[in-house]
């Protein structure tokens, strides 16, 4: 018999150890993965400058109750990713340690959930074979590396759906029921569908009514009190955030906080789910365009474990039963909606995960399943390194592509390429399927790093703003027209805007009526938006292109006589950048 060599030697190596010990080494390698990047970027859109900016504006205002960005309210979301963003800050000192870290640690605990829930519903090599499948998964390591708030929402409805299967199949204890209702409540006040794992409920009316009972685990459906107390619960814990807005609001009798009162308690809900106005996607846009790419290696086995699944459900195990029915209704109620994201069913991956690890080496002896993930290395690692070489070689296409990103990751790509065919030579012999973690473990790690350098020139307004300070003086007033946040973030000069949502060609009348009042003003606008009504395109000055479009400064003498502008004059809001420390 051959000696195991490379791969096969570390494998070896690692299944000799103990539960314990794979486990710690698990625990080490995630946070590895996950953390390794904190602090090399700045934020980047579309979402990050927006939350970074309001938790920064929350610890340099002493405000931390209403979110707002460059002055204006912002009630798009609850303010708990943003609160959890300015503690950090106000811990650290540094945005850029800051803003990534709710992501991560809610990525890490979401993680230590699904190993504990399957070690306890079926073995600890389960629980840590879910957390492999788990941290491997493209969608959810993605979003643990980005501040966007799905990360910490998926944490806590992950929460609830532990404390729920825990009560309801290992040990009945309410505390982990009533706890459940909590992480939703909190959930709720992150992101409005915190309340997901209740669905959970439906399936288990039916296991109970229809399945085998096990009097010793299971609560009974008799006390019906106790089982009320959890929407209560619930309802409480968003009540912590929920009454002391509306009493302020109400005492405050402030126009713009009574909008935003309105805004995040109908639009940003119920409008937004039943008649949403952006991210129009078809019924089957889940199941079509986000599965088969951002749930991988799942989805790539979901075709081996639908007959195991079949077999659970025809024998009533609600150890599959349970999550599999609540991630088919969170598909169908995010399908329901007709405004729709990929990042949006986040929070079923980690219940795929955990009812796919059951049945994984047993999966993992398949050919055609191996040959499926091996391939898919194969394909990838050919597009990147075909893609790399066509851009150190210079040629047209490539040249084209890199035009319109404003990015040359030519020897990046090429990197990846190379590794992915070592990658494929190595497992060739071995285990095709170790060519995932592998190769997906390759990527996180080099984008973290190298990627974070590459990129940063070009997710954010840096450079126009060099360009500007060495035209303008220290103590220059920008008015910014139609803007990102980024461009409040990393601005060194004080903001006048007029509404992130306010009609452009009000902004642009506007601003042209302040710069009357303070004509050491510049205004700094797309140059695209320029018609000839109110400025004269011709003394615009160029400062660079940033997130494809042609920013230029329009000083006083770039007015024109007269411009004139349609409907009610809108109202100033103001933001003063603020140093402290190392803050930035």
């Amino acid at each position: 018999m051959m000696k195991p060599v490379g791969v096969e030697r570390l494998i070896c190596w690692y299944q000799q150890k103990t539960i314990q010990q794979q486990l710690w080494l698990f625990g080490a390698f995630a946070i590895l993965l996950i953390v390794t990047g904190i602090g090399l970027r700045d934020p980047w859109p579309a979402d990050e400058p927006r939350f970074a900016l309001i938790a920064k504006e929350m610890v340099d205002s002493g405000q931390w109750f209403f979110p707002s960005r460059a002055g204006e309210y912002y009630p798009d979301k609850p303010p708990v990713f943003m609160w959890a963003i300015a503690l950090f800050y106000q811990l650290t000192g540094s945005l850029n340690l800051a803003f990534l870290l709710p992501s991560a640690l809610g990525a890490l605990l979401t993680i230590f959930l699904i190993v504990d829930l399957g070690s306890r519903l079926w073995s600890p090599q389960i629980g840590l074979t879910a957390g492999w499948l788990l941290l491997f998964s493209l969608q959810f390591t993605l979003q643990a590396k980005t501040a966007q708030i799905d990360a910490m929402v998926c944490a806590f409805i992950t929460i609830g759906c532990y404390g729920l299967l825990r009560f309801m199949l290992y040990d009945g204890l309410w505390r982990w029921y009533y706890m459940a209702w909590v992480a939703m409540g909190l959930g709720v006040i992150t992101k409005g569908v915190g309340f997901l794992p209740a669905l959970m409920l439906l399936p288990y009316i039916w296991y109970r009514l229809a399945g085998p009972i096990n009097p010793v685990i299971q609560p009974a459906f008799g006390n019906s009190l106790r089982w009320l107390f959890g929407p209560i619960v619930m309802l409480l814990t968003i009540g912590c955030w929920f009454f002391p807005m509306l009493i302020q609001v109400a005492q405050s009798q402030d126009p713009l906080l009574l909008q935003y009162r309105d805004n995040i308690l109908w639009k940003q809900t119920v409008t937004r789910y039943a008649d949403s106005w952006h991210h129009i996607k078809p019924f089957w846009y889940y199941v079509v365009e986000v599965i088969p790419v951002f749930w991988l290696p799942l989805s790539l086995a979901i075709p081996w474990l639908a007959p195991q699944w079949w077999k659970a459900l025809k024998q009533y195990e609600g150890r599959v039963l349970l999550p599999l029915f609540w991630i088919i209704l969170v598909l169908i109620f995010f399908a329901a909606s007709p405004g729709k994201r990929g990042v949006y069913i986040l929070p079923a991956l980690p219940m795929l995960a955990l009812i796919a690890a059951p049945y994984t080496e047993r999966l993992l002896q398949h050919k055609g399943l191996n040959r499926w993930l091996w391939g898919l290395i194969a394909l990838l690692s050919a597009l990147f390194g075909l893609l790399g070489l066509a851009g150190v070689l210079g040629l047209q296409a490539a040249t084209k592509l890199a035009d319109k990103f404003d990015v040359a990751p030519w020897y990046f790509l090429l990197t990846l390429g190379i590794t992915g065919v070592l990658i494929l030579a190595i497992t060739r012999r071995s285990k095709l399927w170790l060519s995932w973690p592998l190769f997906i473990s390759l990527i996180w790690l080099l984008y973290s790093t190298w990627g974070y350098h590459m990129l940063e020139s070009v997710k954010t307004p840096k450079h126009v703003y060099k360009a500007m300070q060495d035209q303008l003086p220290a103590d220059t007033e920008l008015v910014l027209v139609d803007f990102a946040e980024q461009f409040v973030l990393f601005s060194p000069y004080p903001i006048t805007h007029f509404g992130f949502h306010s009609p452009i060609k009000q902004q642009i009348a506007a601003a042209y009526h302040w710069q009357a009042n303070h004509p050491k003003a510049v205004v700094l606008i797309d140059m695209q938006l320029l018609d000839g009504q109110c400025y004269d395109p011709a003394k615009a000055v160029h400062m660079g292109f940033a997130h494809r479009v042609d920013w230029v400064l329009l000083t006083d003498n770039a007015r024109l006589p007269e411009c004139q502008a349609d409907g009610p004059a809108l109202r100033d809001f103001h933001y003063s950048p603020v140093k402290v420390g190392t803050k930035k």
